[in-house]
């Protein structure tokens, strides 16, 4: 009887042990004393950034519909023979990795992410829906694929045309600013990113509709004289974007905190922000952003801890 009641006993310890690591702690508990609480992260379901990049990003634990996400990874081999045709047609015949698929929607339909070997790097996702039988609907992609991926390929062409000040970018920001580090290359796939730290886009001046329409056709310009001759040199694709008047950019600054207890601040951004709007290196932008990521990372989807958005909008 006395080992029966031992054994009871050693059994309620683990069953308490187990309720104490995987409790959920609240945002206020883990940041307790302005830092993240490492041990109640854990046990509220964060992972470091290094174990996410293990994890991975397109797994059913992380989806938003977790029943077509176990639909789609079972078909991902499908899926993927029967986009990756049809995506590298779109780009001119141009081989590109299938990279995953992810389930965002609250219907059966899935965003299946790809990326250009080759420059200029076109990395994005073509939505696919998914019918009940388990084939796949006919012409169901999404996206801009009819247009050769206009925009995201003139983006590609410009981080061509401006490698070097793009590399003097990211170098000043790795020396400047040493507590933060660019995306490792799992979530940069994931999120449809060409380079660490730095990510320049086509963006439009709110309210002037006449100079976007200016920039629509200089983006369609550029477009043209790819498919023209793709394999100009990163000086003659600088000498065409110098040429263009209207187009404007967004310099963002992705990064992670380095540290695993520091939280991500509104003032951490707006520092970065100041330094980029008055920084000749970022002279090119016409609005800057920064997002800082917590180096904590949810295993349950695929958002940091905490993160911080800002954008600085030039008039």
């Amino acid at each position: 009887m006395r080992n029966k009641l031992v054994w009871v006993g050693v059994c309620c310890i683990l069953f308490l042990g187990g309720c104490y690591l995987s409790k959920n702690y609240s945002y206020e508990e883990i940041t307790k004393g302005g830092k993240i609480d490492v041990e109640k992260a854990k046990a509220s379901g964060y992972v470091s950034l290094e174990e996410k990049e293990k994890l991975g990003y397109y797994t059913i634990e992380s989806s938003a519909n977790k029943k077509v996400q176990k639909k789609a990874l079972e078909q991902k081999n499908e899926l993927f023979d029967h986009l990756k045709p049809q995506i590298e047609a779109s780009l001119g015949g141009r081989e590109v990795e299938m990279l995953g698929v992810n389930s965002p929607f609250p219907y059966e339909a899935v965003n299946v992410s790809f990326r250009s070997k080759e420059e200029p790097i076109v990395t994005d996702s073509v939505t696919i829906g998914l019918s009940d039988n388990g084939y796949f609907e006919k012409g169901a992609i999404k996206s801009d694929g009819p247009s050769g991926f206009m925009e995201k390929t003139v983006e590609g062409l410009y981080a061509m045309a401006y490698r070097k000040e793009i590399q003097e970018m990211k170098e000043y920001i790795k020396k400047e600013y040493p507590q933060y580090e660019e995306y490792p290359i799992n979530m940069k796939k994931f999120g449809n990113k060409i380079n660490d730290f730095i990510e320049i886009s086509l963006t439009s001046r709110i309210g002037d509709i006449e100079r976007s329409d200016f920039s629509e056709q200089e983006k369609m310009g550029i477009f043209e004289l790819y498919k023209e001759n793709k394999n100009r040199t990163d000086d003659e694709w600088k000498a065409i974007f110098e040429s263009k008047i209207h187009l404007d950019y967004l310099i963002y600054l992705n990064i992670v905190m380095k540290d695993k207890e520091g939280l991500p601040t509104k003032e951490l951004a707006e520092e970065l922000l100041d330094d980029m709007k008055s920084n000749p290196l970022f002279e090119k932008g016409y609005s800057y952003g920064v997002f800082i990521k917590s180096n904590f990372q949810s295993n349950k989807n695929n958002k940091a801890f905490l993160h911080i958005n800002e954008v600085y909008p030039i008039n």
